[in-house]
Order: C-alpha cells, then structure tokens, then sequence
C-alpha cells in the first residue's frame, strides 16, 4: 500500500466520526435549548404518578379499614397547620407529616414494650413488622403504611418534584388516620403518685 492509498482509507475510516462530530455542533445549541423541556417534563410525570399513586394509597387506606376505626380517635393537634402548609410547600408538609406519624408509632411501641429502637424504626420493613406484632395494626394496614413511608422517601429524595398541594393534603390526612389509629391503641400511661394509689389500695 503507497501513501496515496493509506491516506484514501484514512480519509474513508474517519468519515463518518467527522460528520457526526459536525452535525452535533450543528444542532449543540437547539440540543442545549431543550434541555429544560425534557427536565420539565421529566418531574411534570414524576408529579403525575406521585398524585396517583397518593390517591390510591388513599382507598388502599379506606380498604384496609384505617379511616373507619381512627375516625372516634381524638383529633390531631398539628394536623390543621400541616394541611395549611400544604398550599405553602406540599413537601414540608408530608415531610412533618411523617415525622409526626413515625413520633407516634415509635411511643406507641415503648408502651407496648417493643424491644425496638427509633434507629431500627427507619429501616424499611422494622416499623410495619413491629407494629404488626403489638397488636397496633393489621397486616393489610401495615401494609398501606409501608407504602406510606415509600412515597415520603420519593418526596424527600426526588430533585423540586414538584408536588401538588391537593396531592400533599391529601397524604397529610392519610398519615393522620393512621396517626390517630396508632394513638387510640397506644396504652394509657399511668400517671397517678404511688402515695395516691397506696390510698386507693387501702
């Protein structure tokens, strides 16, 4: 092979990575231009499906009986200021909602005298499966509140999702029943001085 033709199937071998190299930097600015479109788009579905998904988890709720046996439970104090911060930043307020319902479930689970840490609580599959062996939910309930926890961590992981704030109320009153739920079987502390109860005794 002579010069002439090694510089031939160079020429052919380096023709198509030089073409693609120039239409990129043909098109590199309208490829930069899109790029917002295709992030919106991107949490416009993330903010579609985490709606979803929150309105199923509602019925699943209902299903599993968790509004109908919370709703003689006493209200919760913070509950109105977290639907009220829903229409600031839907997520904070799921966020609060869930450190609320956690906080509960975790007294609850002392009183019962589950051998259980808050550390081992925010582990995925320790806080259903505990609650389940107090006697403080059912399966299916438990179940929800897995679920539950998943779509909180979504919320806090996912880059300005984007969340609704109907979305947000509406997984502030999902958390609520079960916060209520948890607290209206969460067993009595006894608070009455021993000298009283000496008194009562006698």
């Amino acid at each position: 092979m002579d010069w002439l033709e090694f510089i031939a199937s160079m020429t052919k071998a380096l023709a198509w990575p030089i073409a693609l190299i120039v239409v990129f930097l043909l098109v590199r600015r309208q490829l930069v231009a899109r790029l917002p479109d295709l992030e919106s788009l991107e949490w416009k579905d993330f903010r579609f499906r985490f709606g979803k998904r929150v309105h199923e988890l509602a019925h699943e709720a209902r299903e599993a009986r968790v509004q109908a046996e919370a709703a003689n439970a006493p209200p919760l104090d913070g509950e109105a200021h977290r639907l009220q911060l829903a229409d600031i930043s839907p997520r904070a307020a799921i966020l609060e909602a869930w450190i609320e319902l956690e906080g509960a479930a975790a007294v609850a689970l002392k009183r019962k005298g589950a051998a259980v840490t808050r550390q081992e609580l925010q582990q995925p599959s320790r806080l259903a499966d505990a609650l389940i062996t107090s006697g403080l939910l059912s399966p299916s309930q438990a179940g929800v509140l897995s679920e539950l926890r998943r779509l909180r961590n979504a919320a806090a992981h996912a880059r300005d999702p984007k969340i609704t704030a109907d979305t947000a109320r509406e997984f502030v009153a999902v958390a609520a029943a079960f916060e209520r739920l948890i607290r209206a079987r969460t067993p009595e502390v006894d608070t009455t001085p021993p000298q009283r109860k000496a008194r009562t005794a006698d």
